[in-house]
């Protein structure tokens, strides 16, 4: 089992979402981390250490759940957007 940082051919339909709570082993951790090829500290490379000492956890969002990414101007206004439309709809 691994994870993996933006895959062209992802090995499954699952997605790491973005929403992370961490112990205070989290600040040796990142400490220890290297740029990656793009030249960034990678939350993957976290989430993987934890992976790989057998002390990660992840929970699975079932149906009903809408995750939405908020990373760019565009995408933060397209997730306001669809929140207000749930909400005007069912309140």
């Amino acid at each position: 089992m691994d994870i993996e940082e933006k895959p062209s051919c992802p090995k499954s339909h699952h997605a790491v979402t973005g929403l992370y709570f961490y112990d205070n082993q989290v600040l040796d951790i990142a400490a220890s981390l290297r740029p990656s090829a793009r030249g960034e500290l990678e939350i993957t490379d976290v989430n993987r250490t934890y992976l790989q000492r057998r002390t990660l956890r992840v929970e699975l969002l079932g149906r009903g759940i809408a995750w939405l990414d908020a990373g760019t101007h565009e995408s933060l206004l397209q997730a306001a957007m669809f929140i207000e439309a749930i909400e005007s709809r069912q309140g």
